[in-house]
């Protein structure tokens, strides 16, 4: 019995459809090693142990602490503290490089370290324009103009945009340290040879400020970055504080950044920039960088996010 063809153009492509079950079987293996990376991750993301406990002598006059704590909730604290009687030691703050109508450029804490050849380096100030949305969608990258929110000072030379209040910690020529609020914006601002700006003044006499709850931004807890001093002013103490990171360290609000600082003899203590930017960094002893901390930029730990400004110590290493 004759039988009539489809038309060419129906014919099943037998041919094609046998092609693509080959690729997509041949793509199984690397799907299923995707997915298995993709659990993984998200494994290690929420239970990734945290690091032990640690102290170190890092150069002359320069010690570090990490502390752990799993109650009330996991907490990974980074403590560096640095005796100001050291004579070798000095301190660099990021100088003014304008690019597109601003005063500064991004860069990573580690990078700072490495242009600046200092041997321990912390972000500084909060910064403008700034954003980020995702794992490419972020501002600023390397080199993108930015502004200091307060006062930096560089080699005697001040920038910034005087968003009052804020508080800077202040290096004058003479060698003097001290942690100042400045609160009207025609104020002057002391003679300074370096001197990175913050937020709020979080401890003062050795008691904690209304403004660490003054706010629910204060009261939420994020990766934290802080500088006091102790009663005497002999020692600087800087603080990192890890965060966003569930299972590993989930944060501080202001008020337990402030009882972390006390805890460590801090008696006069400035909020600096947190959350992604926070960020610890020490040379390494062979031409890189270490971090001390656990950066957390566009929710990926160990990802250190661009900033503004860092302040940078020059220490002897201890053999010498």
């Amino acid at each position: 019995m004759y039988r009539p063809r489809a038309p060419r153009g129906r014919e099943p492509p037998a041919p094609a459809l046998h092609s693509l079950a080959r690729l997509l079987l041949a793509a199984l293996p690397f799907v299923a090693v995707l997915a298995l990376a993709a659990a993984s991750a998200v494994l290690w993301y929420f239970h990734r142990p945290q690091p032990p406990p640690r102290k170190e002598a890092l150069f002359r006059g320069v010690s570090y602490e990490r502390k752990v704590r799993q109650a009330p909730r996991p907490t990974v604290v980074h403590v560096v503290t640095i005796d100001l009687r050291t004579p070798s030691l000095s301190f660099f703050v990021t100088p003014r490089n304008p690019k597109g109508g601003m005063e500064l450029r991004g860069a990573t804490t580690s990078q700072f370290l490495l242009r600046e050849q200092v041997q321990l380096a912390i972000n500084g100030d909060f910064f403008l324009p700034w954003w980020s949305n995702g794992p490419n969608d972020f501002y600023p990258h390397a080199g993108d103009p930015v502004d200091a929110l307060g006062v930096g000072v560089s080699r005697g030379e001040a920038y910034g945009r005087r968003v009052v209040p804020f508080s800077s910690l202040v290096f004058a020529e003479n060698g003097a340290v001290s942690i100042i609020e400045i609160t009207d914006p025609e104020a002057p601002f002391p003679p300074a040879r370096h001197a990175i700006s913050g937020k709020q003044i979080i401890v003062a006499e050795g008691e904690r400020t209304a403004a660490t709850r003054a706010s629910e931004q204060a009261r939420l807890r994020h990766p934290r970055t802080a500088a006091a001093l102790d009663r005497s002013g002999d020692k600087l103490l800087l603080f990192a504080v890890d965060g966003r990171q569930p299972g590993y360290s989930e944060g501080a609000s202001l008020d337990e950044l402030a009882t972390i600082v006390m805890e460590h003899g801090g008696f006069r203590a400035m909020n600096l920039d947190g959350g992604g930017s926070t960020s610890i960094a020490v040379a390494d002893g062979a031409g890189g960088a270490r971090l001390l901390n656990c950066p957390i930029h566009t929710r990926f730990p160990w990802r250190e996010r661009y900033v503004a400004n860092h302040l940078g110590v020059f220490a002897e290493p201890l053999s010498e």
